[in-house]
């Protein structure tokens, strides 16, 4: 093939030819041919590509999930120990409210013998609160049932059967019968506040909505001896009212644990106001023996009961 000597002769012919391509192209037909695609009839490619951008997106999120540990697990702000323990207080003060509480208890007989000579209590009883006031419903080992408690005014009564009663003022409450009180009976108000001013508080719950609330308490020093206190406490509230729904309490006396009592939360109720006195559990003929006016007697029949009543907790030969 002879290659023109002369350039632009070489541009006239490629432009001749580029000129008959162009005129043989019908461009009419080869636009009917390039037509939009539907969004209503998408193509295999098109589905095949809105597939592969969803599956992406979905590896993506999966990928983005794994790393931070799945979905995120909703939690409220949690309030301290403290904070919610002085919230229950304050219900129990400001709203009283008759609540049952079922109570079981395990005892340590051993260590309360070395000062007292009977058992503590029976091991399973009900106490009804109100506040401070509370009634205490129980029996005795050998099965008679009985009931005792602390009215408004802090006196407490105990009632072995339905037609005596014994009753002491908040100033005469010596031991042993201040130790019989203070074993079984549930103060929830002082209790809260003894658990604010002498224990470290901290929450063992997790937070998460209508999660029950679980506080623990464990005391800060060791009692004085001769006293029973509180040691390691375990309170279990509802989330919106602060209501303790159970209560579980270590009790010691000289350093040693005398028992585990746990308070269960059974029923709420209205109960009359002498349900928390002498009145609401013994006979109208009852016999009452209290502290009468004037100079204390040489023999106080109250005393002479209330041995033959503890001794009624005294453990039996076998």
């Amino acid at each position: 093939m002879t290659t023109p000597s002369n350039p632009d002769r070489l541009d006239a012919l490629v432009r001749a030819h580029l000129d008959r391509a162009a005129a043989a192209v019908d461009a009419p037909a080869m636009l009917a041919r390039v037509r939009p695609v539907s969004p209503r009839t998408p193509t295999r490619r098109r589905w095949l590509a809105v597939a592969g951008v969803g599956a992406g997106l979905a590896v993506a999120a999966g990928v983005g999930l794994f790393l931070v540990g799945g979905p995120p697990v909703e939690r409220i702000a949690l309030a301290s120990a403290a904070e919610v323990v002085r919230e229950a207080k304050s219900v129990q003060e400001a709203a009283p409210t008759d609540r049952q509480y079922s109570v079981s208890a395990e005892w340590e007989v051993t260590p309360f013998q070395k000062r007292f000579p009977f058992r503590p209590i029976s091991r399973e009883a009900t106490v009804w609160t109100r506040g401070d006031q509370f009634v205490v419903q129980s029996k005795f080992v050998d099965g008679g049932e009985w009931a005792w408690g602390q009215d408004a005014g802090g006196r407490v009564w105990i009632a072995p059967t339905r037609k005596r009663v014994l009753v002491f003022e908040a100033d005469e409450l010596a031991e042993p019968l201040t130790r019989f009180c203070e074993l079984m009976s549930l103060r929830l108000a002082s209790t809260l506040g003894e658990l604010l001013e002498k224990h470290e508080l901290a929450r063992r719950d997790g937070g998460r909505p209508g999660e029950e609330i679980h506080i623990a308490a464990r005391a800060r020093t060791p009692a004085p001896g001769g006293v029973i206190r509180l040691d390691n406490v375990e309170l279990f509230l509802d989330p919106k009212s602060k209501v303790v729904r159970r209560a579980v309490l270590a009790k010691q006396l000289n350093g040693e644990t005398v028992g585990r009592v746990e308070f269960t939360l059974a029923e709420t109720a209205a109960k009359p106001d002498e349900f928390y006195t002498p009145r609401g559990h013994t006979d109208a003929d009852a016999l009452t023996l209290d502290r009468k006016p004037g100079p204390p007697p040489k023999f106080d029949l109250r005393l002479r009961f209330r041995d033959e009543l503890l001794k009624r907790f005294a453990p039996r030969d076998k």
